[in-house]
């Protein structure tokens, strides 16, 4: 009985596996971002404007609804590029985790100062609303909203952020979990805690 319950996910599963490979493969952007001048970029309190107003966001926020109303879930990552330390990104978001507690910002890995990484977090997002989760995490919502919060304590770090997104199709939800936790394994993050 259980192998049959099993079994019926086995479709989807090789679906999915395929459909995450064909995007990954894809050189049109359709998965993977570059954006510049991070973080300066990311938007100016002091100016008038909105953060959901600012240039880079409504980049970011264009790219995701595009794929939104087809794919509803995705499975993401952070990546820092090849020329910034990935210990002064450390340094700078344990310190704004040390001094600012009631941001819900994710733990850091046990073993991050020797991990060389340059993937800063992995994650996933269900049903809709991509690029509300990708807003959290860029630090533009409440500090009780868990992400990355990087508008609040990347300042000064002059480097590229890549955005990955994969998106998964409807049919392979109950499976999101297990493929956030393999891409941990795979990627080996900074931030975060995949057990």
């Amino acid at each position: 009985m259980h192998i049959e319950i099993l079994s019926n996910y086995i479709p989807t599963l090789e679906k999915s596996l395929k459909n995450i490979s064909e995007q990954l493969q894809k050189p049109d952007g359709d998965a993977y971002r570059v954006f510049d001048g991070l973080p300066e970029s990311l938007w100016d309190e002091n100016s008038a404007q909105k953060s959901w107003e600012c240039p880079f966001y409504q980049e970011v926020s264009g790219w995701l609804d595009a794929r939104d109303k087809e794919w509803r879930s995705m499975l993401y990552w952070f990546e820092i590029d090849a020329n910034q330390n990935p210990k002064v990104v450390l340094d700078k978001f344990w310190k704004f985790k040390t001094e600012k507690p009631d941001f819900r910002i994710p733990a850091l890995k046990n073993n991050a100062a020797k991990n060389e990484s340059r993937i800063l977090y992995v994650g996933k997002k269900q049903c809709g609303d991509l690029k509300g989760r990708i807003y959290t995490h860029l630090g533009y919502n409440k500090p009780y909203h868990p992400g990355l919060q990087l508008h609040h304590w990347a300042q000064g770090i002059p480097f590229q952020l890549h955005i990955w997104a994969v998106w998964i199709a409807s049919e392979s939800y109950p499976l999101l979990a297990a493929f956030e936790k393999v891409a941990a394994k795979h990627l080996n993050p900074l931030i975060g805690k995949h057990t």
